[in-house]
């Protein structure tokens, strides 16, 4: 994870030293090579009409010296360093180049692009990538101009100061992090095996800074950065004062996560799925809730990233695995009849060899048929196809028994190949085709209607997410969808309250009219 917001008072430009020379260098500093085309025959002629041809001639002569020189000079400046450079570094060169920035009337944009999915999963410490950084780097200095900055701060994050001749907007920041983007995505073949990254990226203008200093500027960025992070690989944020409050409380989150856990605050809760058409009970999905003393009820999206953070994956998984067999029990005893339970595992438990191991020892331990156990795994995992563990995982998980649903199906690439790679039973249609039905452009119908299509002829089973209107639930039994789920049947619960919620529910009705009032009970 990157660094918290810098706390303190922003570090302050050093005095220039070095006399006359110095000053002229740092004034040079600021001309581009372009200025000096224009201004040098200017100043000849006038040499010439006031009578001085031989100074005129002397500045002719001079021009394609001066050139070299300052662009030599622009080139130094903006050489991406060798090495790592501690943040006191990046802070001083960034006030530096606010007050370049004063003098000239621009602004200045601070961009910190982490190199995370990198390098194919290889270690960090070594030398090959100590120079595949260095690659990086250069890179990203080359997709820049001569006036910008790019440094590497730390082992795996590249800093890169922007000076804009305007104010440095929104617009601009989302345009260098695009260019930077590519020019870190091209391979990098080193040491006879070719290394690929992937970047997330935040970035924080000296307008959008919380203090416009180079702390300021590294600060906000720093926060960009984390919560770019929590998101899929490339994203990219900039900083608001909002951000530095999630990013915040997601630090807090994290450091509070281990105890959460031990005092049982984060716990299972359940979502019904139910038959469409009829209403009958088709099982429960198991979804971890966070009661937390001060924020209140935390739904996964708000803190699975603290989780994941701490290093609280596998606990986390363990917690609710054991609580979906419990409530699997607790269900037959009450005469309920649920079918089956859903459990999510994130992609670092798939990572993890013995994940398989552990969930079928898990499963016999309770004495539960694997076949009422379903795996939900998102359609992004089937596309790691070089994650041989996931793989594996999986197989194990299906071979042992258990029933496999893929999440959140429509969103990302998978094709029919990967369908009957992983050999899903129930394919579960994501919640943003669900919100988009009966649009006038009938995107979505469509849509839903081919996943449908495609899921009869494999003979896999299929089921709604996100089904919250009466008029959602009618359309999907009528294009055939089997199951639903969402809150027109009803929301997620804790195990007493399934029970009671059951209990409450009228009995299964022919018609779906009578299923979303019961399912809202």
């Amino acid at each position: 994870m990157a660094d918290a917001p810098l706390p303190g008072p922003p570090l302050r430009p050093r005095p220039a030293r070095g006399g006359l020379r110095r000053r002229l260098r740092a004034r040079a500093s600021g001309l581009a090579p372009s200025d000096l085309v224009v201004a040098l025959p200017v100043l000849s002629a006038a040499a010439w009409l006031a009578g001085l041809p031989e100074v005129g001639v002397a500045i002719v002569l001079a021009l394609p010296v001066a050139v070299l020189g300052l662009s030599a000079l622009h080139r130094r400046r903006g050489r991406a360093p060798k090495g790592p450079v501690t943040r006191a570094a990046v802070t001083r060169a960034a006030d530096g180049m606010i007050a370049r920035a004063d003098a000239a009337g621009g602004g200045l944009l601070m961009l910190l692009a982490g190199i995370d999915a990198a390098f194919a999963g290889e270690d960090w410490t070594g030398a090959d990538a100590d120079r595949a950084m260095d690659v990086l780097a250069t890179r990203a200095r080359a997709a820049l101009r001569d006036a910008d900055a790019v440094f590497r701060l730390g082992d795996r994050t590249l800093a890169v100061l922007v000076q804009a001749s305007r104010r440095a907007d929104l617009d601009l920041g989302l345009a260098v992090a695009d260019r930077l983007q590519a020019a870190l995505a091209e391979p990098v073949p080193l040491a006879g095996r070719v290394w690929r990254a992937d970047a997330h990226v935040g970035l924080c203008s000296d307008v959008m800074a919380p203090e416009r200093s180079g702390a300021g500027l590294l600060g906000g960025a720093a926060c960009a950065l984390d919560a770019a992070r929590v998101h899929e690989a490339g994203a990219v944020r900039a900083f608001t004062p909002e951000l530095r409050i999630d990013v915040e409380t997601g630090h807090r989150l994290t450091r509070q996560v281990p105890d959460a856990l031990a005092e049982e605050r984060i716990v299972a809760w359940f979502q019904p799925q139910v038959e469409a058409g009829s209403g009958r009970l088709r099982g429960f999905e198991a979804l971890a809730r966070w009661d937390h003393p001060d924020l209140g009820l935390l739904a996964p999206r708000q803190f699975l990233p603290a989780v994941a953070a701490a290093g609280q994956d596998v606990a986390l998984g363990e917690r609710v695995l054991r609580a979906a067999l419990a409530a699997l029990a607790a269900w037959d005893g009450a005469g309920l009849g649920a079918p089956r339970v859903g459990v999510n595992f994130s992609l670092e438990e798939l990572r993890d060899p013995r994940l398989a191991e552990r969930v079928a020892w898990e499963v016999d331990r309770a004495g539960v048929d694997p076949d009422r156990v379903s795996v939900e795994i998102l359609e992004t995992v089937t596309l790691e196809g070089a994650e041989e563990t996931i793989l594996r995982n999986v197989r194990a998980l299906k071979a042992a028994g258990l029933r496999l649903d893929l999440d959140d199906f429509g969103t990302g690439a998978a094709s029919i190949a990967h369908i009957a790679r992983f050999g899903v039973h129930r394919i579960k249609i994501d919640r943003s085709f669900v919100a988009g039905l009966g649009a006038p452009d009938g995107e979505a119908d469509r849509m839903i209607a081919a996943i449908l299509r495609l899921a009869a002829e494999l003979g896999i089973e299929t089921l709604a997410e996100g089904v919250e209107t009466d008029a959602q639930a009618a359309r999907l039994a009528e294009m055939g969808c089997a199951q639903l789920q969402g809150f027109a049947v009803a929301r997620p619960m804790p195990l007493a309250d399934t029970l009671a919620w059951a209990r409450r529910r009228a009995p299964p009705a022919p018609d779906l009219a009578r299923l979303v009032p019961a399912g809202r009970a």
